[in-house]
């Protein structure tokens, strides 16, 4: 089941567009989170080229696959008038993420905690993937201890997005950030790269 946890009340900041650094915006958030910015957020240089390469229009609908904190949802929320949706796993990011959120007021994004094998992609027009499941392989630099080495559930979750990808239209476009060996299917095509290949566009061409 998905749970989407709105409403909170908190102190409004209304012009989110005024954070021009990461560590503004990052100030936002409580130490616990700011600590894991460094490799786990997104920076917002890397977060407006992404913006750029979506082409995004008002009737768009962007899903961050493992949106932690959900600073790009946030962030990119504050510029764009398109939908975004945030999907994570952690109760506790989830619940950080719309305090945050409603600090600063939006109505255009939203988080939902969920297993990513509970989302229907096709319910999305373009997608962000910043290597959200890396936890279950990496040796170091999780963001707690509510994920372990399981390089099986890591390959799981891979081959669930991998499949969804396949099942969407052409001209879908993937932005993906520090994920160069995800195995995006042959129907999709590499468009553009910047910062040494860490960030990627992909473009289904193929049906």
């Amino acid at each position: 089941m998905c749970s989407v946890i709105r409403n909170f009340k908190y102190r409004f900041i209304p012009a989110l567009n005024t954070f021009s650094s990461d560590s503004d915006f990052d100030a936002l958030y409580p130490d616990s989170v700011q600590k894991h910015s460094f490799i786990h957020w997104t920076p917002i240089e890397i977060l407006e080229t992404a913006l750029d390469w979506l082409q995004l229009e008002s009737s768009s609908h962007v899903l961050d696959i493992g949106s932690g904190a959900g600073k790009f949802c946030i962030v990119a929320g504050s510029r764009s008038k398109a939908r975004f949706t945030g999907v994570e796993m952690r109760e506790d990011l989830v619940k950080v993420a719309n305090e945050t959120l409603a600090k600063i007021g939006m109505g255009n994004v939203e988080f939902v905690q969920a297993d990513i094998t509970t989302i229907d992609f096709k319910e999305y027009t373009h997608f962000y993937y910043y290597n959200p499941f890396c936890e279950y392989i990496a040796e170091f630099d999780r963001i707690d201890d509510t994920i372990t080495y399981d390089p099986e559930t890591f390959r799981k979750l891979e081959d669930y997005v991998i499949d969804q990808f396949e099942q969407l239209p052409v001209n879908t476009r993937v932005v993906t950030y520090c994920s160069e060996s995800f195995p995006f299917p042959a129907s999709y095509e590499l468009k553009d790269m910047l910062y040494d290949g860490k960030l990627a566009l992909w473009v289904k061409t193929k049906p």
